[in-house]
């Protein structure tokens, strides 16, 4: 059996483990919180809740394709849904694309 990425997952996580005290990250090891509640630690609960509600849909794909296809014939048009769908996860990733690069520029400008 190939060890390989098994070799590779171990050394990208001792490296993140060596340079977590850099970024104030005192106890690596700590078990993780929930996403849920670290939004509301920082205050960000409820804008975490709405997004989280239509993130989740990804996590069921069978869901979200009745949805696009109940959205496209409950207005007579064939695949309108669809692509306003479309246009709207490519619209909310650049939106959160932009967001992590901003972010990141700040931490390195630091």
């Amino acid at each position: 059996m190939n060890k390989e990425p098994e070799k590779k997952i171990e050394a990208m996580l001792s490296d993140m483990k060596t340079r977590a005290p850099g970024f104030n990250i005192d106890d690596y090891d700590a078990a993780y919180m929930r996403v849920n509640d670290a939004a509301g630690k920082i205050g960000t609960q409820e804008a975490h809740s709405v997004f989280y509600k239509i993130a989740s849909k990804f996590a069921h794909p069978t869901a979200l394709l009745l949805a696009m296809e109940g959205s496209s014939i409950m207005r007579n048009t064939q695949g309108l849904g669809m692509r306003n769908m479309q246009d709207s996860i490519f619209e909310i990733g650049v939106k959160l694309a932009d967001k992590c690069l901003t972010e990141l520029e700040e931490i390195v400008k630091s």
